[in-house]
């Protein structure tokens, strides 16, 4: 004959058993904020699973990083192809979920505007190359004031992140102001005084 102490003990060890057989598989999914990055730009990651009490992510490329928090962020300073995989775990961590998607990592483009004061006797333009490859020319100095991008008389174009080589040529003596292994980094609009 059972007394209550032993039918407690089984009606609990009964409850256990039910409820831990019926934890729901979780349903892993997320969310990235964008599809494509700029070099240097934060991937927000937002959990979307369902029935999950842990996480865990790995975000594989030029870079690997891995978290098991809810929703992180990640910082995507490498040039490239990353691979997303989250898993995601019931509270028992018996039932597991997982769900992987890919982003691209671009270089990230800044907008550069050529100016110069130097132009009067000896020189009435300037062309702006870089790597070699014609861009436009300067035809009015800019004066005291540091132009914005799209200033008339000056060149504005956009650069991808790198080392890049700039040439001025000065007309029309045809001087030429290389500047060898130039950085451009910043985004935006970014000023660059030619000098003759």
């Amino acid at each position: 004959m059972l007394n209550l102490k032993n039918y407690l003990f089984i009606l609990i060890a009964i409850v256990a058993i039910t409820l831990s057989g019926c934890q729901k598989k979780p349903a892993a999914s997320f969310t990235t904020d964008k599809e494509i990055y700029s070099n240097g730009d934060y991937m927000q990651l937002t959990n979307t699973s369902s029935n999950a009490h842990s996480y865990s992510w790995v975000v594989k490329g030029p870079k690997e990083y891995r978290s098991d928090t809810r929703d992180p962020s990640v910082l995507m300073d490498k040039v490239g192809t990353y691979e997303i995989s989250m898993s995601c775990y019931s509270k028992n961590g018996k039932f597991s979920g997982k769900v992987s998607k890919s982003v691209e990592v671009v270089a990230s483009i800044g907008q550069y505007v050529f100016y110069t004061d130097d132009l009067g006797s000896n020189a009435t333009s300037a062309k702006v190359y870089i790597d070699n490859i014609y861009i436009g020319t300067i035809t009015q100095n800019s004066g005291s004031i540091i132009p914005a991008c799209g200033a008339t008389g000056c060149v504005t174009t956009s650069i991808p992140q790198g080392l890049h080589d700039v040439r001025i040529t000065f007309m029309p003596y045809n001087l030429n102001k290389i500047y060898y292994d130039m950085s451009f980094t910043n985004r935006g609009c970014n000023p660059f005084r030619a000098n003759l």
